[in-house]
């Protein structure tokens, strides 16, 4: 009952951060949680659906990855192949290639598990798949650790599930950021920095790549935590390493494409030449002011 109580918890805190984000069309948002058991011993929560592809953004406990303790796995749902595929395709940009799984890859028992233990590397990676002969198909990330990682390992998980719910609702969004002249003066394809920074917000890959950095600038270790407090927590923002102008072809982002940093350091990257030495340039001039 312990974990029961663990996911209609997760579910609750996610949805939470999922209406914070304003995360909008096409996900319409679910009025009441209730997990429901499912065939791979544990349950299921659905958060809303993706309207428009017969998809249902949802968050499952159970032990079908065939270890001994059940993993977290937040995903989208449909028993229509063809919204689902669209959603997955559109998200190929940021998650890059998944692992597919079929029914040969299960066990053959009435308790759906797989035969063999999913690798830990694919834990934090997409996987897809597909029940034709069940109609059912899912696309989503599997925990390996359902505390998350490092402090305040909770509150990370939340934010990692909600990054990838609003990462699939991004791709598929027409929607653009208002972009500032002063602060991007050199760039001059508006169509591909709106792209880019709303990758940079908080997609799922941007926020492993702060967690990975504990939310500490890496250009001048700003730490908005013992600045704000407890406002400060887990706040930081995501740039790319790679430059605009080197991005032109279709890729995936990983996490290490990116790098934590405060406002300030962001908004002076973004005014910078585009270089690919831009943030060693940075650290060196906040060193040579630091030492003043």
């Amino acid at each position: 009952m312990r974990d029961k109580e663990f996911l209609r918890e997760l579910a609750k805190d996610v949805l939470t951060e999922l209406h914070h984000r304003h995360i909008g069309t096409p996900f319409r948002f679910k009025g009441k949680l209730k997990p429901q058991a499912i065939n791979s011993d544990g349950w299921a929560v659905t958060l809303g659906t993706f309207t428009g592809y017969q998809c249902w953004a949802e968050i499952w406990l159970d032990r079908f990855t065939s270890y001994q303790t059940r993993k977290v796995y937040y995903c989208l749902y449909s028993n229509k192949k063809d919204g689902l595929a669209k959603l997955a395709q559109a998200a190929y940009r940021v998650f890059g290639t998944n692992l597919p799984i079929f029914l040969k890859d299960w066990n053959g028992s009435d308790d759906p598990r797989l035969a063999n233990q999913l690798a830990k590397a694919r834990f934090g990676h997409p996987i897809y798949e597909r029940y034709p002969e069940h109609r059912e198909f899912l696309y989503g990330i599997y925990e390996y650790d359902r505390t998350g990682l490092q402090r305040n390992t909770f509150n990370r998980l939340v934010e990692r599930a909600a990054g990838f719910f609003e990462t699939i609702a991004q791709s598929v969004s027409h929607s653009d950021l208002r972009l500032d002249d002063d602060v991007y003066p050199t760039i001059e394809n508006r169509l591909s920095v709106t792209r880019h920074l709303r990758r940079e917000r908080r997609s799922h890959t941007a926020t492993l790549c702060k967690q990975r950095d504990n939310y500490i600038c890496q250009v001048c270790c700003f730490d908005f935590s013992k600045v704000y407090g407890e406002l400060g927590e887990d706040f930081a923002e995501a740039h790319h390493i790679i430059p605009l102008s080197s991005n032109n072809k279709p890729r995936s982002t990983t996490a290490d494409d990116l790098i934590t940093v405060c406002s300030n350091c962001h908004r002076m990257l973004h005014r910078m030449s585009g270089k690919p030495k831009d943030i060693d340039n940075l650290r060196s001039i906040v060193c040579k002011r630091k030492a003043k």
